[in-house]
């Protein structure tokens, strides 16, 4: 006969069992999210330590990081995906510098020479333009058996884009009113990142990407 208040010992051990077998599916749930969010963590952190990477060898890295670490995800660790990735950046802020220069040379307040230097300035960005225009272009046929000739006329076109954004600044001197500092520092702001691209684009090697992301890439995918 059992006794009241008492607990028979096979109702006492299948009880345990049942406990235990609770804390170790509580457990092993914790460990898997715990494991997710590292990895996801992890991953994170590797991409963008590797934008800070390579941004270390550009002119301007502190620019060069926070310019193209909001693309990490898209890039991931490769550098041709950054390489155009930072072009496309440059090329968009060539572009506003552009609007802006072309605004203020149809003021109707400048100073004839300041009229004529600024006029100068929006050709030169103008072709500033049309240079990183061409070099995005040519990145699609990076990585083929022309890889070389390929780099050396992407080099080309961003090096005379960044000649353009320089003899657009040399006009400026001289002239030191707040319309040539606000078109000043637009220019510069452009020229560097320019000046960052060509930096990225200068490391590229023949095993820097796959083509198949590459060509995503060039066509469109990313968009600074």
């Amino acid at each position: 006969m059992e006794m009241k208040g008492f607990t028979s010992p096979s109702s006492c051990n299948a009880l345990m069992a049942a406990i235990v077998a609770l804390l170790v599916l509580m457990s092993s749930n914790m460990m898997k999210n715990c494991s997710a969010t590292t990895t996801t963590t992890t991953t994170k952190s590797s991409k963008t330590n590797f934008i800070q990477s390579c941004c270390a060898s550009t002119r301007y890295p502190n620019l060069c990081y926070s310019s193209l670490s909001p693309y990490a995800s898209s890039v991931g660790t490769n550098r041709t995906k950054l390489a155009i990735v930072a072009l496309k950046v440059s090329l968009s802020a060539t572009r506003n510098t552009s609007a802006l220069v072309t605004k203020i040379s149809q003021r109707h307040d400048l100073m004839s020479n300041e009229t004529a230097n600024i006029k100068d300035c929006v050709d030169e960005v103008r072709d500033a333009i049309d240079q990183l225009e061409q070099s995005l272009k040519e990145m699609n046929y990076l990585g083929g058996s022309d890889f070389d000739f390929n780099k050396n006329s992407i080099q080309t076109w961003v090096s005379a884009a960044l000649t353009d954004d320089q003899t657009c600044l040399d006009g400026l001197d001289g002239l030191n009113g707040k319309v040539e500092k606000k078109i000043r520092k637009s220019v510069t702001n452009a020229s560097r990142l320019t000046s960052n691209a060509l930096a990225i684009i200068n490391s590229l090697t023949s095993n820097s990407s796959s083509n198949k992301n590459k060509n995503a890439m060039s066509k469109g995918t990313v968009t600074p």
